[in-house]
């Protein structure tokens, strides 16, 4: 299938609106694991960090993509 000037202008658009919500998303998450509620108890849940992770890397726009 050959891809036209204007799909690919599209999906390059598609993809760095997705590389935007990516970069929006870790700095979300630094914002948490910088957050008081981390200031005298360190810990956090691997399972709150592996789902945000899961989140960023998997987003629902774009699940058959990868």
């Amino acid at each position: 299938m050959k891809m036209t000037k204007a799909t690919l202008a599209q999906e390059n658009t598609e993809l760095k609106l997705e590389i935007l919500e990516a970069r929006r998303s870790l700095t979300e998450l630094r914002a948490y694991l910088q957050s008081s509620k981390f200031y005298e108890d360190t810990t956090v849940q691997t399972s709150d960090i592996l789902r945000r992770l899961d989140e960023i890397a998997h987003p629902p726009t774009i699940d058959n993509f990868w």
